[in-house]
């Protein structure tokens, strides 16, 4: 089943510095794999710091709203761009100096899982909220580039064929993710003070037959928003439902009737009192 066609699809590049594409329909597929097909080309060398872009694919609660509600991100980032998502950037800071062994190599694909209380930390590349990542140099080259990304029974996958030889390599693999159905896929992107050209040739989500047992299916169903195992994220409260014309009737009359009783038993209690304290005098 591949997705982007006309009818699925909107662009949500409501302002210049976030556009991209997203689906118009939430997809109810509990299991499933996303390919990109993309080229990257900036005014700089492959691996050169000074670019800068940052690309995101998203599984997110709201159709074109990139930045808002609950989501699943991917984002290929570096240190200058401003990115949240399948984060994929690919800039750093200007500077003369060598990278110090703890420091990435750029550009970078990092993974987020966020519930709509996070918020992509920039400064130190989203390494806060970060899942795991790895290295794609992937600017300027002569053939296209491929990201798929694969979630089944809770086990999130992200591979790159970034090499010409169409031959897939492990970038993250993290157990115990939880997403919710009836989300949007999309692709979003936030430009910093650098930037590259990014261009989507094609996205495609594919739905995969997975067997599960009935434990598995009640599990995967009482998903409400999306988390991590061992992983724990702030305000990791299931939004209610609004409430129906019946309940909120009954709550009211139940109300009211309370509220007539405590006054009835109020003023017993205050005749009674009276009573008694005319009795003393007499």
């Amino acid at each position: 089943m591949s997705v982007p066609s006309a009818d699925l699809w909107e662009d949500s590049s409501q302002t210049p510095e976030c556009q991209g594409p997203f689906q118009t329909h939430p997809r109810w597929e509990d299991s499933w794999r996303q390919v990109l097909r993309s080229v990257t080309s900036g005014p700089c060398s492959s691996s050169d710091p000074l670019s800068a872009g940052s690309p995101r694919l998203l599984v997110t609660r709201q159709s074109g709203r990139p930045a808002c509600g609950e989501q699943l991100s991917f984002v290929c980032r570096s240190p200058v761009a401003a990115g949240t998502g399948v984060p994929a950037s690919s800039s750093s800071p200007p500077s003369a100096l060598p990278p110090l062994p703890s420091q990435r190599v750029f550009p970078y694909v990092s993974a987020m899982v966020n519930n709509g209380s996070l918020s992509y930390d920039h400064e130190r590349d989203g390494r806060p909220t970060e899942l795991g990542g790895c290295t794609a140099i992937v600017r300027n080259l002569h053939y296209d580039t491929f990201l798929v990304i694969r979630y089944v029974k809770r086990h999130l996958t992200i591979m790159m064929d970034i090499d010409g030889k169409h031959e897939w390599r492990d970038c993250i693999e993290v157990p115990g993710v939880r997403l919710p159905r009836g989300y949007y896929f999309g692709t979003s992107s936030i430009t910093g003070d650098l930037s590259d050209n990014h261009d989507v040739i094609s996205l495609k989500l594919f739905e995969l037959t997975v067997e599960r047992t009935p434990e598995e299916e009640k599990l995967h169903r009482d998903v409400f928003l999306p988390s991590v195992d061992n992983m724990k994220l702030p305000e990791m409260t299931a939004p209610l439902p609004p409430l129906s014309g019946l309940a909120l009737f009954l709550i009211v009359f139940f109300s009211l009737v309370f509220s007539v009783f405590a006054i009835v038993i109020g003023i017993i209690l205050y005749n009674k009192w009276q009573d008694q304290s005319r009795k003393r005098f007499y």
